[in-house]
């Protein structure tokens, strides 16, 4: 499961687009190429225009119809080694004549596979539609069970891997660790601290345990 989430909100009446660049995530290895790509969305979206180069693949958000807080956008490639990715984008929506700032932290429920590895990476955005600068900021996303214990505790010193001026939050779980994960769902919060000590919650939600097969 690979998630991206946007911090810069979309307007309904906008018309923007949108990339990912696989070569940047090294999910390619050396000389692969991408070979198509493939854009899915929610029925309430129109997409057109999607293309790609050898290592990036583009998609244009045309329109949105409804209420809606956000899009998903769901990239599929085929490479030139017979490989398949598949790579989705969260996109919150907000009508920006009404609302400029969010009040709550955006919602992501995560799921943890059982004896995979785990791979999350965020982008946050200031209002600007520009990467925050996460220089000496610290981070922690702390899950807890229905009793309100903490089962779950990821720091920057370890699990979180902080950006700087990309502004990208990346969380990484080597198999080893969630092989021996055994709650089957926790609430969360992954909050941001500055360098001033100001601290932001940036995502909350659930994480469930997908058990090992």
């Amino acid at each position: 499961m690979h998630v991206t989430t946007l911090d810069i909100d979309h307007d309904p009446d906008e018309i923007l687009d949108y990339s990912f660049d696989y070569g940047a995530q090294s999910a390619l290895v050396t000389g692969e190429t991408i070979v198509t790509s493939v854009w899915t969305t929610t029925t309430n979206v129109t997409i057109s225009g999607g293309t790609h180069t050898d290592t990036t693949t583009n998609i244009w958000v045309d329109s949105v119809v409804g209420t809606t807080l956000s899009i998903t956008l769901v990239n599929t490639i085929t490479t030139s080694d017979g490989r398949t990715y598949e790579r989705t984008m969260i996109v919150p929506v907000q009508d920006k004549t009404v609302v400029v700032a969010k009040a709550k932290a955006t919602i992501l429920n995560i799921v943890v596979e059982q004896g995979a590895n785990f791979l999350l990476a965020l982008t946050w955005f200031d209002t600007d539609g520009k990467p925050t600068d996460l220089t000496s900021y610290t981070a922690s996303l702390i899950g807890k069970d229905a009793a309100g214990a903490t089962v779950l505790t990821w720091t920057e010193a370890s699990e979180i891997t902080l950006g700087g001026t990309a502004g990208t939050i990346t969380i990484a779980i080597d198999d080893s660790v969630t092989t021996a994960y055994t709650f089957d769902e926790l609430t969360y919060c992954l909050n941001l601290t500055s360098p001033a000590s100001f601290t932001t919650r940036v995502r909350k939600g659930t994480i469930t345990l997908d058990t090992e097969c």
